[in-house]
């Protein structure tokens, strides 16, 4: 929904087309109803974060920016000093 609303307030697009690039961006098809290339600077990087958001997925992205320290290992690996001979 924000990628639709900065192209329509960046640029002279219709809803529907502008909706629809949004889409084929975040899902990375790549179909187009030709907006892409009457497009800004602005709105192409728009769209590019977009198919990078959406080949990445949202969870992923969410992830990395909300990881914080290191935290405490889920795996105890044993330490014991192996007799060989």
């Amino acid at each position: 929904m924000i990628g639709t609303w900065l192209l329509l307030i960046s640029h002279d697009i219709e809803l529907g087309a502008a909706l629809f690039e949004v889409v084929s961006a975040f899902s990375t098809t790549g179909l187009s109803l030709g907006a892409t290339g009457q497009l800004s600077t602005f709105g192409r990087l728009v769209e590019i974060a977009l198919m990078f958001w959406g080949r990445l997925g949202a969870i992923t992205i969410v992830l990395v920016l909300l990881k914080r320290g290191p935290r405490e290992s889920l795996v105890d690996y044993p330490e014991e000093t192996v007799l060989v001979g």
